[in-house]
């Protein structure tokens, strides 16, 4: 009996890198995350699940409520509802923004919609407190939002063999040499990016801020494919 290659691929949880609270794994794919807000009076937070079809949502958030307001869930409950239910990336996020009542002011959002079948990457974000950076050939470009209003649509791009992606929520002063921090992180000496250096990066993102923080990093392993 012949059994056929399955078209979506489950994510095979592992031990996380240390200073990591979770690692999943694909065939040519790993992510991990990790916050270290110990208070719910600073909800930093970050997105690591799957979706039905294969697809699977990350990212990293800081929001606030209104002061008038008493939101009955939390923004994350709010966005994964929303994709779980067919939403696209960018209405689930500005939906769940104005449906959970956040100060607009200070909440920050950056999420990432990932085939892991094809390593492609949609980027959708709102505010000033998080950021993301596209770690290619040892070199690190962060990822300025013309989304930042949340209104545009997702950007897109594909993560080649040994590129890296990471999304850092910093709710306190984002350190003006983050990218230095990121850089020495890697092997000057290396074109590419080994996966122990990719995902030392969601612990080493937190050197970069002042407070509480997350970060997720994915990495594409494997070869090119056509």
């Amino acid at each position: 009996m012949k059994t056929l290659t399955p078209i979506f691929h489950d994510p095979e949880y592992e031990r996380p890198q240390h200073g990591c609270e979770i690692q999943a794994r694909w065939p040519d794919l790993v992510a991990t995350a990790r916050s270290s807000s110990l208070t719910s009076e600073v909800p930093v937070f970050y997105e690591f699940a799957s979706l039905p079809g294969g697809y699977f949502l990350s990212g990293v958030c800081y929001w606030k409520a209104r002061g008038d307001m008493q939101p009955d869930h939390s923004l994350r409950e709010a966005i994964l509802g929303r994709m779980i239910a067919g939403y696209g990336l960018s209405e689930s996020i500005r939906g769940s923004i104005e449906e959970c009542g956040c100060d607009s002011r200070v909440t920050s959002v950056r999420y990432a919609l990932v085939d892991p079948s094809t390593a492609r990457v949609a980027l959708c974000g709102y505010g000033g407190h998080t950021s993301a950076f596209h770690i290619v050939n040892g070199i690190t470009r962060p990822l300025d939002p013309p989304w930042q209003s949340g209104h545009a649509a997702p950007r897109h791009l594909t993560l080649a063999p040994g590129d890296a992606l990471l999304l850092a929520a910093h709710p306190g002063s984002w350190n003006k040499f983050a990218l230095c921090t990121v850089d020495r992180a890697l092997d000057a000496g290396r074109d590419r990016l080994s996966e122990h250096e990719a995902l030392q990066l969601c612990v080493r993102a937190q050197d970069a801020v002042v407070g509480d923080s997350a970060s997720v990093v994915l990495y594409r392993s494997g070869t090119d494919c056509t």
